[in-house]
């Protein structure tokens, strides 16, 4: 079993509700389902605090 995490952030929740409603995300989901993974998870989470050291 592999997991691959992409991370994608948008401005508010009408951004999301646009991405989700975009065709080519569309294609792009439906490729992804027969192509390539047989289940995902999508959780759309707010980020109250971040840290980070490099």
């Amino acid at each position: 079993m592999s997991i691959i995490e992409d991370w994608y952030s948008w401005l508010n929740e009408d951004d999301i509700k646009r991405w989700h409603e975009d065709s080519q995300h569309a294609v792009a989901q439906q490729l992804g389902r027969d192509k390539w993974y047989t289940s995902y998870v999508v959780e759309v989470v707010e980020v109250i605090r971040r840290y980070s050291f490099d």
